[in-house]
């Protein structure tokens, strides 16, 4: 048997719906959260930070959605070829339905500060992090309209760090690296300014610098 003709009688509802339910919607489900819980949250900073990261997240999104919204067909389909105990394609029925409504709630824009606050919360999950050999990256937070990366240098102490080359050079950096990245251009919300602030290795605060979209002009 083909795997497209196979595919095809699960779309059609043919395959019995305790394979269809366990195997498809469950087993399935685990092996998505899996993926997001063990290698993209873990790794959340290096997606949003590289180039073409942002589209390997939104990918896996669609993959799960386009997904779930086909099994939930199956599901339904199957439940209503169903002959056994009648309870359970009621069940299984009101469970796509919960699933369904879920992936609205996920779906449906909220307003940007809530939005914001999650990616952050999301962002934090994976942190501390060291981005390179020296620097680490403690968390990001929103405080007030602006929002602030918290780093640490790990083998630098404050009185050997010439401050305001640090500040004119690091400035210099992160405009390159943000204004002249399309994907985190676009990504940068327009009314808020951000702060990278750093510390030495013993955690003494010793630079701050800013940037916005207007320093992208």
């Amino acid at each position: 048997m083909s795997n497209s003709n196979y595919l095809l009688r699960l779309y059609k509802g043919e395959i019995p719906l305790v394979v269809t339910y366990w195997i498809f919607g469950v087993l399935g489900n685990i092996i998505f959260i899996i993926i997001l819980e063990a290698f993209l949250k873990p790794n959340m900073v290096l997606i949003v930070t590289y180039k073409y990261g942002i589209y390997l997240y939104k990918c896996y999104a669609w993959v799960v959605f386009v997904y779930f919204v086909f099994i939930a067909v199956c599901i339904w389909r199957s439940s209503n070829r169903y002959s056994g105990e009648k309870l359970w394609p009621i069940l299984a029925k009101l469970i796509v339905i919960s699933n369904l409504i879920t992936m609205a709630y996920v779906l449906i824009p909220k307003d940007s500060e809530t939005a914001l606050k999650r990616k952050l919360e999301i962002a934090n999950e994976s942190l501390p992090a060291m981005i390179s050999e020296r620097t680490r990256i403690d968390r990001v937070y929103l405080l007030g309209s602006n929002i602030y990366y918290d780093y640490t240098l790990v083998q630098e102490l404050r009185k050997n760090i010439d401050i305001a080359y640090f500040k004119k050079e690091t400035k210099k950096s992160l405009v390159i690296k943000n204004c002249g990245n399309e994907i985190i251009f676009n990504s940068m919300e327009k009314d808020k300014v951000y702060v990278f602030v750093y510390h030495d290795k013993t955690g003494n605060q010793f630079a701050k610098v800013d940037i916005s979209v207007n320093d992208c002009k």
